[in-house]
């Protein structure tokens, strides 16, 4: 995110924005989410990927995985 753009994110997404950076700096690449009954039939857990994250805000080649991820 342009630093110019920060201030005037929405909280929930500066958030967001926070965390991502922070995490990115220690190492982390992926984000473990659980999938419940409620989202889905079954249990499970999948890896969303901070790649992923970004190129989900840039809308940057998005594919079907990370669309329908974040649809959950």
């Amino acid at each position: 995110m342009p630093p110019e753009q920060i201030e005037f994110l929405p909280t929930q997404m500066r958030r967001l924005h926070d965390w991502y950076m922070d995490v990115t700096k220690k190492g982390l690449e992926a984000l473990a989410v659980q999938v419940t009954d409620e989202h889905y039939i079954g249990r499970d857990e999948i890896n969303v990927y901070l790649e992923e994250l970004y190129q989900l805000y840039q809308l940057d080649s998005l594919d079907l995985s990370i669309v329908s991820t974040y649809c959950l």
